[in-house]
């Protein structure tokens, strides 16, 4: 078999499990309409795509829309570690990654306990912030705000409920693509994957 056959019969196996996924319930049409507007192929294949801002951090922040919670700060975190790590000097200072551990950790279990240790790793990363902004690079800035942002979001859900649907996913996105990690492309191929996986 050939390797075009071999991506076709993969792509035609994705979408006869997504078309299962749909009939069972287990994924809302919504979500698989955000992947297609970011041109997910096996979501394209489907569902006609729901129609997104044209600007990308709206655009990115829109189609997170239908993301829980947790998921949501799952991807703030990914992408703030990308960020960190394409742009900050971890030997400088551990701050942001370990923000963005104890992200992890509370996404892994947000109770209390985990909710206080991003808050204290969230007042860390601002006061590195507040000290430091003036020498750092764009690219380093833009991964602490990333980082920042992410810390905000674990720790408040009702921060996450007022902002994040609406603006948040997309000033995390934008932080990432400013640090130089990652750019539009990627955070739309990354941020579709996920509305369908």
């Amino acid at each position: 078999m050939s390797d075009l056959s071999m991506r076709r019969a993969e792509h035609s196996d994705s979408v006869t499990t997504l078309i299962c996924r749909l009939c069972l319930g287990q994924i809302a049409p919504e979500r698989v309409a955000y992947a297609a507007a970011l041109s997910n192929p096996v979501a394209l294949a489907l569902i006609e795509p729901a129609e997104l801002p044209a600007d990308p951090r709206e655009r990115s922040a829109y189609a997170a829309r239908p993301l829980s919670h947790i998921e949501a700060v799952r991807w703030a975190a990914d992408l703030a570690e990308l960020a960190i790590k394409h742009a900050w000097d971890t030997n400088y200072d551990q701050r942001p990654a370990e923000a963005i551990a104890a992200t992890r950790r509370w996404a892994g279990c947000p109770c209390e306990h985990h909710r206080a240790a991003v808050v204290m790793a969230r007042a860390s990363v601002m006061d590195l912030s507040s000290t430091s902004w003036p020498s750092l690079s764009v690219t380093s800035w833009a991964a602490v705000y990333a980082t920042a942002l992410t810390a905000v979001w674990a720790a408040d859900a009702a921060a996450w409920a007022a902002v994040w649907a609406t603006k948040g996913a997309g000033w995390v996105a934008q932080a990432a693509v400013r640090s130089g990690a990652i750019t539009w492309d990627g955070i739309y191929i990354d941020l579709a994957d996920r509305l369908v996986a």
